[in-house]
């Protein structure tokens, strides 16, 4: 998925109403306070024996956090 169909995605989701019942469906789920999608799904931490996978996803996530403006926590 591309950074633009991430932002499409996020922001139909916050122009939705929450639902009123917790649901959860092929498209994601979602509750009284929240909805819920899967942007980025990934098989290789399943193999992570040395940890590098999640280096580097750990990385890649930072990486789009600074390119949003977001402060480091």
């Amino acid at each position: 998925m591309t950074t633009e169909q991430y932002l499409s995605t996020i922001d139909a989701l916050a122009v939705q109403p929450f639902p009123e019942v917790t649901y959860v469906d092929a498209s994601g789920g979602g509750g009284p306070e929240h909805h819920v999608r899967e942007l980025l799904v990934s098989q290789d931490f399943w193999d992570d024996d040395d940890g590098q996978a999640w280096v580097e996803a750990e990385a890649e996530l930072q990486a789009c956090l600074d390119w949003a403006g977001v402060p480091a926590a």
